[in-house]
């Protein structure tokens, strides 16, 4: 069986959209832009800025995963194919209208899917997902095997939402970058400043880019695979 569901990640959206709006303040600021000289000019950048992360982290939170489901396991777009007796954990949690279903795989990975509970097909999607994968692990185990047990372990991704974060700091520097040459308040310590920003910042987003093309490259050769 095929299972598309679609869904926003609302804790990326929230955490996203705020650390750029706090990244809209703070980098006139650590800048050391002159308010007073164009205060119209700058409150209309931080608005920009603050709508733009809100638009960004939107982006970042609207997923959309596919799934095919058959004897041997689960295969996704992200982990590739994932075998029953990989799986560790199952988790069905409660979330002011939403249901949080998450499988948690052996190697200290998971996939965490939200739905809203209510009469739509993204919905009967859902649940028919979340049934068929219980049913498969059930009918998969020996009678020595134990139930994967539900379990709220935190899978951490530290690097790449740190990734997502010095991205977005790199988007709304820029305008305060042009800013800056523009209005000719560009100063060798900023200019050093903005330098450092963008030479730290470039690496590890490319490094991670690298790692995610790496991997959905890997992902898509095991599953066109006979």
């Amino acid at each position: 069986m095929e299972y598309k569901i679609k869904y926003i990640a609302g804790g990326r959206l929230i955490a996203i959209g705020s650390i750029g709006m706090v990244l809209s303040i703070a980098i006139p600021i650590y800048l050391q832009i002159n308010f007073g000289i164009s205060s119209g000019l700058m409150g209309g950048l931080i608005l920009l800025g603050t709508l733009l992360s809100f638009y960004l982290a939107y982006l970042a939170s609207k997923q959309s995963e596919h799934f095919i489901i058959n004897d041997q396991g689960l295969t996704t777009r992200k982990h590739g194919e994932i075998l029953w007796k990989e799986i560790q954990s199952l988790n069905l949690e409660d979330r002011n209208e939403h249901e949080v279903f998450t499988i948690k795989f052996r190697f200290n990975h998971k996939i965490s899917i939200p739905s809203k509970i209510d009469e739509s097909q993204n919905r009967e999607t859902f649940v028919a997902f979340k049934e068929e994968v219980e049913r498969r692990i059930t009918e998969a185990l020996s009678p020595v095997d134990e139930l994967p047990q539900y379990s709220n372990a935190y899978d951490r991704k530290v690097y790449r939402y740190l990734a997502y974060i010095i991205t977005i700091v790199l988007i709304l520097l820029t305008p305060y970058v042009l800013y800056l040459v523009v209005a000719g308040e560009m100063t060798l310590k900023k200019l050093s400043a903005i330098l450092l920003i963008y030479a730290s910042s470039i690496p590890w987003i490319l490094n991670v880019m690298q790692a995610r093309m790496k991997k959905a490259n890997k992902t898509v050769a095991n599953q066109v695979q006979p």
